[in-house]
Formats: structure tokens, sequence, C-alpha cells
């Protein structure tokens, strides 16, 4: 291989690494962060920004952490029959894969610009922007057992109060 192409990918892996080492230490911060919204809901108003923070640094973590767990051998794989198969047999299902990926993500491209297309149509029919008012709570917490209220009082208080969807709903198709 070519001297210059060497010091390339010599370069690369270095860089790799030191980002690598970077992201890792970011879970610190996702922690912290996790940590204080969780003492936020417990104890006072919850903070919004809380939870997107963790999510952006988690998905920084899992991004830029990847090639790092790829360079050391330590990501975890689950290939019960991928190590057996011929070399020729693994070309073959990874490019169904990668086919089915690219299918699935033609799907969402397509549903996108029709999506796009339909706002603009509107917006020029109407001569008003499409706004689609979503309000959405479970009253009884994520998997409809667990007492949310335990951990943010103060919204779950605001949510038994609230009326509730088909109530809401009667009212308006009643006030028509």
């Amino acid at each position: 291989m070519p001297r210059f192409v060497m010091t390339y990918l010599n370069m690369v892996e270095a860089l790799n690494y030191r980002v690598g080492r970077l992201a890792m230490w970011s879970l610190f911060a996702l922690m912290g962060v996790l940590a204080w919204g969780a003492v936020a809901r417990a104890g006072f108003s919850p903070q919004i920004w809380t939870d997107e923070m963790a999510q952006f640094l988690l998905m920084g973590y899992f991004m830029l952490g990847g090639a790092y767990s790829l360079q050391m051998g330590s990501a975890v794989r689950m290939d019960l029959l991928y190590d057996r198969w011929s070399d020729k047999t693994k070309a073959a299902v990874d490019c169904i894969t990668i086919f089915t990926l690219i299918a699935y993500l033609g799907v969402l491209l397509w549903g996108g610009i029709e999506s796009t297309q339909f706002a603009l149509e509107y917006r020029m029919t109407f001569r008003q922007d499409v706004v689609v008012d979503i309000t959405c709570f479970r009253k009884l917490g994520h998997n409809e057992q667990d007492t949310p209220s335990l951990t943010q009082p103060l919204m779950y208080k605001k949510i038994a109060a609230h009326p509730g969807t088909r109530k809401i709903y009667a009212d308006r198709l009643s006030a028509q």
C-alpha cells in the first residue's frame, strides 16, 4: 500500500482514538444531566431541556464512540450464524440487508416528500400554514402501571386535573 495512504489511515485511527476517548468521558456528562433531570422532576418544576440534552449526548456518544468500540474490538456482536457462513453467503446476506435498508429509507423519503407537497399545496390553496396540534400524555405513566406522581408530582397534579381527550372531544362535538 502506498506510504501516503498508510499515513492517512494512521492519522484517521489516531483521531478516532482521541475522539472515542472523549466520547467515553461524555458519559459522565450524560449521567449528570440525567441526575439533574431526576432531581428536578422529584423536587421542583421539571426541566424540559434535560431530556433533549440527554438524547443529544447519547447520540453523540453512540456516533462518536461506535467507531472507537470497533477499533478496540469491544463491540457487542449478535452473529450466531454469520461467522459460520462462507464469504459468498456473508456477501449475499449483506447485500439483501443493505438493499432492504435502502428500500425502507426510500419509503421514508417518499412519505416525507408527499407530506411536504401536501403542506405546500395547502399553503397555496388556503393561505395559511398546516399546523397539527397534538397534546398527549399518559395518565398512568409510561407502561400504565407505575405511579409517576412519585417522581413527577407537579406535572401529574396538572394531568390529574386535566379532563381527558374523550371529554374535550365530546364537549367540542356537543358545542357544534
